[in-house]
């Protein structure tokens, strides 16, 4: 006999659990996914600032030496020159390439296993159950997510996440996911 501080785990009980692992594992995704893709799409427009301010100030510099040197446009070439050169110092510290790269993978990634975990729960949804190549694909998803997460912003946008969480929360809400109907429990004998 159990006491009343003891309960029952059913088979449907680690069912019902496991839909949910599945399912924060599915909209986790989906959130790095956003949060990644915009943060390479900010980081890229930083860069093409950069680049293009650097871009315009060298390639300036001919113009604004003649320009110069003809009396007039002293003060816009000295701008000029000045942005150049920041921009030139800034380019290595910044490291906007770097960055590029790593959230190009990010995305990437969390993209793919992403769309993994769609097609997984769209089969639970269709199957109503979790086949054995459902779980296999889950539990690999699992591990690809563990080591990417090393790689994860050390200091991530709060605000984005936010914002990306709010996004995967109209996207995927949590009660639009199946679940099964929790079976009535038999009374115990006493």
């Amino acid at each position: 006999m159990l006491s009343e501080s003891q309960s029952v785990v059913t088979d449907h009980d680690r069912f019902v659990a496991r839909l949910w692992q599945i399912y924060d594992l599915y909209r986790t995704l989906a959130m790095n996914r956003k949060y990644y893709g915009l943060r390479l799409e900010q980081v890229r427009k930083r860069d093409r600032r950069l680049q293009f301010a650097l871009a315009a100030g060298t390639s300036s510099g001919l113009a604004g030496w003649l320009a110069n040197a003809a009396g007039w446009g002293t003060g816009l070439w000295t701008i000029l020159t000045g942005a150049a050169i920041l921009a030139g110092v800034l380019v290595p510290v910044l490291d906007y390439a770097s960055k590029i790269e790593r959230y190009s993978k990010l995305h990437a990634d969390y993209s793919m296993l992403c769309a993994q975990l769609q097609r997984v729960v769209a089969e639970i949804e269709a199957r109503r159950t979790i086949t054995e190549d459902m779980e296999a694909t889950v539990n690999r998803a699992q591990l690809r997510f563990s080591d990417l997460s090393v790689e994860d912003d050390p200091a991530p946008d709060e605000e984005l996440l936010r914002a990306c969480q709010a996004a995967v929360n109209r996207e995927i809400p949590v009660d639009r996911l199946w679940l099964p109907f929790r079976p009535q429990m038999a009374p115990h004998a006493a």
